[in-house]
């Protein structure tokens, strides 16, 4: 599944991606909307 995050806090993208591509997501970041 694929998961668009969309947050400007750098350590808080980090923090999430590694999280869902562990759960096994593939994330798309973007710093605004």
């Amino acid at each position: 599944m694929r998961i668009l995050l969309i947050e400007d806090e750098k350590k808080t993208v980090a923090f999430l991606t590694k999280g869902l591509q562990e759960g096994g997501f593939t994330v798309d970041t973007a710093a605004d909307g």
